[in-house]
């Protein structure tokens, strides 16, 4: 393209008019044809540079007309020197009425089109991503009218988590059934792997803390974990009573109870005989009646797993009517008495951790279905 401007602005006959190159001889002039025309604007299918005798102008010595044959020269030598094409449109003997033509070269005008091509295609992807990326983003999508059943959904979803964790903080108590707008929330913590999830990380971390304990060659050193939901589940049942928000019914659970099904928290199961196996005298202590309920419980641990265990201690008729701290704290106090260092109390309700004798360290397991005070 220099070449061309060159060889362009060396003419004393050239200008732009009508898309055609004509003879001129206004310097300014040549300079915006050159511009124009080394831009790349006139580069296109239809743009020729060509012979339009009327364009034509004067000699600058003699003011005469130019000759043919000095309109000739210059797309003659454009074409030679550049190797363009010449296309001759008559041949009539009128030699003023003959129009010589020279086409831009093919392979610039394919090289602009597949440039202008790429240039819409970029144009159209980058347009594409803009819109799909507004589409799929949450911030750029539009706000869609949620059903009044829907908002509900969400409101007590946010709700029964923010009353799971109160619970757990031990902020919410007493209270005696689970608020009914929990009941979704609930049913998917506890059934959909969350409370599994919890539970397990839970136990990690009681196991982390029971492996480095240096026991004492006495084989005094005791661990004590609740029962119910604690080594065993009665999340089966409590799915029937709509996880807690149906009130309690003592008649009902004790039948439960009697069925000895009640399957084994297999995360607390894996400590239990971790602790068995490393040392510890494991006391398994429950709020179970002693005198109705002994047998089949001894039987539902056994068949979950639960062997070894130094001592399952069920409550006693000397003890009912008390609450579960007063009743829990007693027996801590007499397995002090006989010489054991309790290192660690498990259990899924805030009474068994509460009270005397807790032993060295707590470990809250999660229960968001009923509260025992």
């Amino acid at each position: 393209m220099k070449e061309i401007e060159k060889f362009l602005r060396s003419s004393d006959c050239i200008t732009s008019a009508n898309n055609h190159i004509v003879c001129n001889i206004k310097d300014h002039d040549k300079t915006a044809t050159t511009t124009t025309i080394t831009s790349g604007y006139f580069f296109t299918w239809s743009c020729r540079i060509g012979t339009e005798h009327e364009k034509f102008g004067f000699e600058f010595g003699s003011l005469r007309p130019m000759k043919y044959e000095q309109i000739a020269e210059l797309p003659n030598d454009i074409a030679e020197r550049f190797d363009w094409d010449k296309i001759m449109e008559d041949e009539k003997e009128d030699q003023w009425k003959k129009s010589w033509n020279s086409r831009i070269p093919t392979h610039h005008n394919k090289m602009i089109l597949k440039i202008k091509f790429l240039q819409a295609v970029v144009a159209g992807l980058t347009y594409l991503t803009t819109l799909l990326s507004r589409v799929l983003s949450p911030k750029g999508r539009l706000p869609q009218q949620k059903s009044g059943e829907e908002s509900e959904r969400e409101e007590n979803e946010r709700f029964g988590l923010s009353w799971r964790v109160a619970v757990e903080a031990n902020n919410v108590r007493p209270w005696r059934t689970v608020p009914p707008q929990c009941y979704h929330h609930l049913e998917n913590y506890m059934c959909a792997g969350q409370y599994e999830l919890d539970l397990n990380l839970v136990v990690e971390h009681i196991w982390l803390y029971a492996s480095q304990i240096p026991l004492s060659p006495d084989g005094m050193d005791a661990w004590i974990l609740d029962v119910d939901d604690t080594c065993i589940s009665n999340v089966s049942y409590y799915k029937a009573r709509r996880f807690g928000c149906d009130p309690f019914d003592s008649t009902i659970f004790k039948a439960w109870i009697k069925k000895g099904m009640c399957p084994a928290n297999p995360a607390v199961r894996s400590l239990f005989n971790a602790l068995v196996e490393r040392g510890f005298k494991v006391f398994l202590l429950t709020g179970r009646d002693k005198a109705t309920l002994s047998e089949i419980t001894t039987l539902n641990l056994h068949n979950q797993g639960f062997i070894g265990y130094q001592r399952l201690i069920l409550r006693s008729g000397e003890y009912k009517g008390q609450s579960a701290v007063r009743y829990k704290s007693a027996i801590r106090k007499e397995i002090e008495g006989e010489g054991y260092r309790i290192w660690g109390n498990v259990g899924d309700q805030w009474s068994d951790l509460q009270g005397e004798c807790l032993g060295k360290r707590t470990f809250k397991l999660p229960n968001p279905m009923y509260f025992i005070s």
